[in-house]
């Protein structure tokens, strides 16, 4: 049975002792059992490699809107797409999500998305920007088979959008989002995951094999509440479903 100072493999599942050396030493534990598994996730781990969790190192801060992606929100906001929650619009979600008018909340999604001080949970609205894009791209040709940051991101902010409408929904999410117990942290594995659920949609039975099992342990990470021991913070992600792979949809 393994001791203290192992964990499952962030890839596969297996137990080890192996560590992301960069992330241990602010204070972030992500056991990799090779080289070889730590490189298949670097394209998406790297965004977040080296962000911490303690005052005292710097926690992950979800990058800014770059001018390419506040363009594509401008040329898209008006237009239908469709979630697993159904038809909407960037310009209906971020009206909602934000209690202000297009002609301010336009305004204000440039620059940092941590601690706006008008804008309320700014670090959602951001991810459903870069969600609505990814949404578009799997319901017409399914995931692009990209290592690119901005890929990642979307997908990561896909993943980052049900975490945060289950706790809206039980109105447990604060003004700043990323001011939650453990968001360095949840961070740090949804950018994993987002490269394994890519990793997936090849078909490989291997890559199929660690996107179910990385999801079902993360997914059950985040239902008994991260780093928080609040039982309405747990209780906000009793209905969680990060999203499943084909097979598994198809399982049930």
């Amino acid at each position: 049975m393994p001791g203290p100072g192992f964990g499952p493999c962030e890839v596969c599942g297996v137990e080890t002792n192996k560590r992301c050396s960069a992330c241990v030493q602010v204070g972030i534990e992500l056991f990799f059992c090779s080289s070889e598994h730590q490189k298949l996730v670097w394209k998406a781990h790297k965004i977040s490699c080296g962000h911490g969790t303690s005052t005292s190192h710097k926690p992950f801060a979800v990058p800014p809107l770059s001018k390419d992606e506040m363009a594509s929100v401008n040329q898209r906001y008006t237009k239908p797409f469709i979630t697993q929650f159904g038809m909407t619009t960037l310009q209906s979600d971020l009206t909602s999500l934000s209690g202000l008018p297009p002609i301010v909340h336009l305004g204000r999604l440039e620059g940092p998305v941590e601690g706006d001080p008008i804008m309320r949970w700014k670090a959602w609205i951001v991810a459903a920007c870069r969600a609505s894009d990814q949404w578009r791209v799997m319901t017409s040709s399914g995931f692009e088979g990209s290592d690119s940051r901005s890929h990642v991101l979307r997908t990561y902010s896909t993943f980052i959008c049900l975490v945060y409408q289950c706790l809206k929904q039980d109105k447990q999410l604060p003004h700043d989002p990323t001011t939650i117990p453990g968001h360095t942290f949840l961070s740090h594995k949804l950018l994993i995951l987002s490269k394994l659920i890519e990793l997936d949609m090849t078909g490989n039975p291997e890559h199929c094999r660690n996107y179910r099992t990385a999801r079902g342990r993360l997914q059950e990470w985040i239902k008994n509440g991260m780093l928080s021991d609040n039982p309405h913070f747990k209780a906000a992600f009793r209905h969680l479903e990060l999203l499943r792979n084909v097979d598994e949809a198809g399982g049930e």
